[in-house]
């Protein structure tokens, strides 16, 4: 499966300290499943001792032979992931915890994320859901 050029390359990028974790696994994986050095591991036990899933190493699989190694070791990321705009800015973010702090409304023992989110949306004009309230 491997050339001795792949495997090598694979090898330098798993020992570099600046590869991120999904790449390394990428890395493993096809180091694992090289037919010249492992020839009887299967995708299941790849996933298992590799703790990835059994779709994961069918992909990295697929990725390597329809593309090469080269395509392998780089993340494709959506165009649209570093644009994306915060639904809560700074200052929206800094009143929604000065509420939190804040002594509940009348009839409540403390705040909860649902009524924070409706205090907000009603008193602060949130435009966002109560996933976005509880992550702050």
């Amino acid at each position: 499966m491997l050339t001795n050029e792949e495997r090598n390359h694979l090898k330098v990028v798993l020992r570099s300290s600046k590869t991120c974790n999904t790449i390394k696994k990428r890395c493993q994986i096809l180091l694992a499943l090289d037919c010249n050095t492992n020839p009887d591991t299967t995708y299941r036990n790849c996933a298992y001792y590799l703790g990835v899933s059994l779709k994961m190493v069918c992909n990295m699989v697929k990725l390597y032979c329809e593309s090469g190694i080269q395509r392998t070791l780089v993340l494709n990321r959506n165009v649209n992931s570093d644009n994306a705009t915060r639904k809560i800015d700074g200052a929206m973010e800094a009143r929604i915890i000065a509420t939190a702090c804040d002594s509940p409304i009348e009839g409540y023992a403390r705040w909860t994320i649902k009524l924070l989110t409706e205090h907000a949306r009603v008193e602060l004009g949130l435009t966002a859901g109560e996933e976005a309230v509880r992550r702050i």
